[in-house]
């Protein structure tokens, strides 16, 4: 009996030691983030941002950018997958004349991106122009 005590106390610190070290690594694993230069006023959902260096962070089911100055959007986010996605890091303008909407971030090594759906202005905007994809690295 005595034995059987000690095998469960055993087992279930090596479980316990697993998720502990496992815990960090999943959590990174989930939040990947990417910094990227973007040279122009965009649109993140109905937010507007200046011109900076963002950080674009993947929030599970949300997407986060922010510039480390008080500038932070935060949208709801879909998976992406294609042939592309996961081959570098990169975040997706749509453009429409000189109005930039981002619509997707991708992670290099990760098999699924994150989309965003199109907002209101960006819907207004693609009535009355032709759009354009951008593509700008993020490292």
């Amino acid at each position: 009996m005595k034995f059987i005590r000690n095998s469960a106390f055993v087992g279930l610190a090596v479980a316990t030691v697993a998720v502990v070290l496992c815990f960090p690594a999943t959590t990174q694993a989930q939040s990947p983030t990417m910094k990227v230069a973007i040279p122009f006023e965009f649109h993140v959902g109905d937010q507007t941002l200046p011109p900076g260096l963002y950080k674009v962070r993947n929030m599970s089911s949300a997407l986060r950018i922010s510039d480390g100055k008080g500038h932070i959007a935060t949208v709801i986010s879909n998976p992406v997958s294609g042939p592309k996605v996961g081959s570098k890091a990169e975040i997706i303008f749509n453009q429409y004349g000189t109005r930039f909407f981002l619509t997707e971030a991708r992670w290099q090594g990760y098999m699924t991106s994150r989309g965003l759906l199109k907002s209101k202005g960006e819907l207004e905007a693609a009535k009355a122009l032709p759009g354009n994809r951008l593509a700008l690295a993020g490292r």
